[in-house]
């Protein structure tokens, strides 16, 4: 396999910790062969991943395309360890900080969680919650999107699959580690001033209607951004 057989070479020898994989919709179906050759090849001391609409790389992948990407940390001194939480039986019980950092935390040089979730079956503000309050380091990760229905998304930790719950990765070493958000929007247009509202209704910006500015801004973008536009503006 493609990616496989890249990483390996990346790595040229290195000791693989953890590997997150990411999968388009398409690879749904074999997602579990695919978890399995990574854990055939890169021999990794934990793994997660999940189906998602769309993933990428350093090289953007368009929405909807058949992909796969996966992420590892290597080095000497790397730890992980990962879990599968399935909640197709009913909500979680698992809530407490002591759980979770029994499930997670890699002992010392602890540095940060990544965590995948089936929105369906998950709620992010008691997981987060009791994470914060375990002190598990950085944490990271997101709602699986590879499916709009509930049993859809497939998720995977070590050899294990679920479609229901939530899987996560807890990873350590001799480096540290933080984490950022990005709300995921593109700047567009010129910066403008909102001079008159009503209620929560943006009237006018810098003086014109808002629709208007809106338009504009729109009919100044290429065809792929157009594309992009037609799914949502935010203004902020």
């Amino acid at each position: 396999m493609e990616v496989s057989a890249s990483l390996e070479k990346a790595l040229d020898g290195m000791t693989s910790g953890a590997v997150v994989l990411c999968a388009s919709f398409h690879h749904a179906r074999n997602i579990e062969a695919v978890a399995g050759i990574l854990n055939d090849t890169l021999t990794p001391q934990a793994l997660i991943g999940g189906t998602a609409r769309s993933v990428f790389t350093d090289q953007s992948t368009e929405s909807d395309r058949c992909g796969l990407c996966a992420f590892v940390l290597a080095g000497d001194g790397i730890q992980a360890r990962s879990c599968a939480l399935d909640w197709s039986s009913g909500p979680a019980e698992l809530t407490t900080s002591s759980q979770w950092r029994e499930l997670l935390h890699t002992g010392a040089g602890h540095a940060g969680v990544f965590l995948l979730a089936d929105p369906f079956s998950s709620a992010p503000e008691p997981i987060l919650s009791a994470m914060d309050e375990a002190r598990l380091g950085a944490l990271g990760g997101g709602l699986l999107s590879g499916s709009t229905l509930p049993g859809g998304n497939l998720m995977v930790a070590g050899e294990r699959i679920i479609n229901s719950g939530m899987v996560g990765i807890g990873f350590g070493g001799e480096f540290s580690c933080h984490s950022v958000m990005s709300n995921g929007c593109r700047p567009i247009g010129k910066p403008m001033v909102i001079t008159e509202v009503r209620g929560d209704l943006i009237v006018t910006l810098g003086g014109r209607p808002a629709a208007e500015v809106a338009r504009e801004s729109m009919l100044a973008l290429d065809e792929t951004q157009r594309a992009r536009f037609a799914h949502g503006l935010r203004i902020g």
